[in-house]
């Protein structure tokens, strides 16, 4: 099921909302001259145990199966925090290949920025994931069942909910992705 043309607008609406203030002529918590505000800070709450829903991704076209790719995959996963830079994650999917997919992987987001637009109170935390996966072999994976990403975790402070964006560039001829994981807290 080809999810692209919903995908991309949605997560894009997404970011949007975050970013406006809650009521009309309300200043939105970040103010755009000070430079203070965007700063990076060093993570230093540890993040919550949490499940992972894996919803879809969006596939950057290689000429190596074209568009022949699964952009919708469903999957259950844990996230569990060993300190506030690094979590375990573990779980299952439909990989792009249409197969179970088994993963587990080492997530590092040492920084952390936190943006208070309106009513929400979000904090945004980029790094990466080293791990292994199932489901993929040599030609789709060069070095299956080793894989490594970009994170960026976006989550609301007070309830811990958000989401999981998975991005892999694309290399020798290999597709692209950004993938898509619901975040649900499983302990305050």
């Amino acid at each position: 099921m080809r999810l692209s043309r919903f995908f991309t607008p949605a997560v894009f609406l997404c970011l949007c909302a975050a970013a406006l203030p809650a009521r009309a002529g309300q200043p939105a918590g970040i103010s755009v001259n000070d430079p203070a505000a965007y700063a990076p800070e060093f993570v230093t709450t540890v993040p919550r145990l949490s499940l992972d829903t894996s919803i879809g991704s969006l596939h950057f076209p290689s000429g190596l199966g074209g568009d022949h790719f699964n952009d919708f995959n469903l999957g259950l996963g844990v996230e569990w925090p060993l300190t506030p830079t690094y979590s375990l994650m573990t779980g299952v999917y439909r990989n792009s290949y249409d197969r179970a997919s088994f993963y587990s992987a080492l997530a590092v987001t040492p920084l952390a920025w936190r943006l208070e637009p309106g009513a929400w109170r979000w904090l945004m935390r980029p790094g990466f994931m080293v791990g292994l996966a199932s489901g993929y072999g040599r030609d789709e994976n060069p070095v299956a069942p080793l894989f490594g990403a970009g994170l960026l975790q976006i989550r609301d402070v007070r309830t811990g909910i958000g989401i999981n964006l998975i991005g892999e560039p694309r290399i020798d001829g290999q597709a692209g992705f950004i993938g898509l994981q619901l975040v649900t807290p499983l302990a305050p």
